[in-house]
């Protein structure tokens, strides 16, 4: 495939190791409360990990994405980094407001447990009016347009984990 639409989903994206070592990196890192993105009231949504310096995870996520798209390879990382989410809590929508042609958000979901449907955690995007959820099933990678509205919910009862890759055309 050349590039992906404005939203694609592909489950089992990662071996089963590389799937579960994801995870254990999401359960171990440091966060810091606000993730990057505070409203207009101030009020931050989630915590969130930079990966600026973990140069390995990226480019681990860089080839595996170019082995799918050909397309990326055109492209390069602005930003990256793992979203977590407390129980019950409520993010806010946004773009990642990135111009220039195509640019995409990839959001890769590390959980380990099978989906639970009653346990909420779709990421919701605004698409031609209506809004999409995509179920953060384990090992599921989605592709979406960094200039369309979206945001994570949390699960009930769990963290959710989300690694975020954010590319732009060079």
């Amino acid at each position: 495939m050349n590039l992906p639409d404005k939203i694609t989903v592909l489950d089992n994206f990662l071996s089963k190791e590389d799937h579960k070592g994801i995870y254990n990196l999401c359960k171990s890192v440091g966060y810091y409360v606000g993730g990057g993105d505070v409203q207009e009231s101030g009020e931050p949504s989630g915590m969130w990990y930079p990966l600026k310096n973990n140069t390995a995870v990226k480019e681990f996520f860089r080839s595996e994405i170019e082995k799918k798209f050909e397309g990326f390879k055109k492209y390069t990382i602005t930003h990256s980094g793992i979203n977590c989410f407390m129980p019950k809590e409520i993010p806010y929508f946004h773009t990642d407001g990135y111009s220039g042609e195509n640019p995409f958000t990839i959001l890769y979901y590390p959980n380990l447990k099978e989906y639970d449907l009653s346990e909420g955690g779709c990421t919701e995007i605004l698409h031609n009016n209506q809004i999409i959820g995509i179920q953060p099933k384990p090992n599921r990678i989605l592709f979406l347009d960094s200039r369309l509205e979206h945001r994570a919910t949390s699960f009930r009862s769990d963290l959710r984990f989300t690694l975020t890759l954010r590319f732009n055309s060079i």
